[in-house]
């Protein structure tokens, strides 16, 4: 038998499960294009707004 490691597809009831893993693997350790504030807000909101990136993409098209 396989085990399903995603509770929430082991029941029909809708709920708010704990997150298990960390959402920010390796802080610190490895330098990449997010700032702290960045990473920061990633992991209590679960996604980011870049206006910057926003921006140079609508003057794109």
């Amino acid at each position: 038998m396989i085990t399903d490691y995603y509770p929430s597809r082991l029941s029909d009831e809708t709920k708010v499960i704990k997150r298990e893993d960390p959402i920010i693997y390796n802080r610190g350790k490895f330098e990449g294009p997010l700032n702290s504030s960045d990473i920061d807000l990633y992991e209590k909101n679960g996604f980011l707004i870049m206006d910057e990136l926003s921006r140079k993409m609508k003057s794109i098209q």
